[in-house]
Formats: structure tokens, sequence, C-alpha cells
């Protein structure tokens, strides 16, 4: 009868597990390609600040990398059932990455050629917040529309 009971359970469980659970790590500004089952109709980021996702067609997703963390994306068909729940995590390989103390507070640097200042969760809070202010003004001014016309174009 026990027997029975963990079988129940266990085909009630399979039924709503997630479509299609998997992991993507995608490094800083840089962008990967998932390619799913079934066709999505809706996809949603869970922090838009950490990975932004671009819909190519309704199979083909571009994941872009855009602060050090971890979030995760959700599709959904037409019918409103989950087809991919993908885990997110954007940051540097591990062998680029490098971390300064002074005393308790932490800064972090990716090193791929030369190195620059980057977050991670645990650095100190006031650095942290210069580099979101300035991922803010690179994001400001790559939305800009192109062909703007200077005052010289005008006269």
């Amino acid at each position: 009868m026990r027997f029975l009971g963990i079988f129940v359970s266990l085909c009630l469980g399979a039924l709503v597990l997630p479509a299609s659970a998997s992991v993507l790590t995608v490094s800083q500004n840089s962008s990967e390609v998932v390619r799913l089952e079934s066709e999505a109709a809706t996809v949603i980021v869970g922090n838009p600040m950490i990975a932004d996702v671009v819909v190519l067609d309704g199979n083909l997703l571009i994941v872009q990398g855009r602060l050090f963390g971890t979030t995760n994306v959700i599709a959904l068909n037409a019918g409103g059932e989950a087809i991919a729940n993908i885990q997110v995590t954007v940051g540097a390989e591990q062998h680029l990455a490098l971390s300064l103390y002074r005393g308790a507070d932490r800064v972090t640097y990716a090193c791929p050629g030369n190195c620059v200042q980057v977050y991670q969760p645990g650095d100190d809070p006031d650095r942290a917040n210069s580099i979101f202010s300035q991922d803010r003004q690179l994001q400001n001014l790559s939305s800009w529309p192109l062909g703007l016309e200077t005052q010289d174009d005008e006269e």
C-alpha cells in the first residue's frame, strides 16, 4: 500500500514539474542563443537588470548578460503553460575575476584584458552605486536614435 502511495505521488509530481528547466551562464555584455522546443507566446525575465531577452521568433531567444547575478527566464505557450524555465547566471569567468579587500570593504574586477570594476554581491555599496550609475548612463547612450542631426547639419 505504501508503494502505491509513493507511485501516485511521483506520477502527480511529474505533472507539475516545469516543461523545460535548464541553467544558462552568460558573461556580462555577451549574448547566448536559446532554442525552445516549442513556440513561446510570452517570455518573462525575473530581473531585467541582470539579463535581457530578445525574442527573434517564437522558438529563438537571445539572452544578454547585463549585470552580475542570477535571475530566471520563463517562456509560456499560447495556452499559458510553461514551456521553459531557464536559470540565468551572469558573471565573469572565474580565472578572470579579481577581488581586492580594504578591511571589510571588497571591490571586484573582471580582467579579460585590462581590469574593469564590476559588482558582485557583498562588494562595497558606494562603489556598487557608482557602477549602477555608469550602467544606466551606458544604457541611455545606447538607446539614442541613430542618425542624430548636429547643429552643423541644420545650416
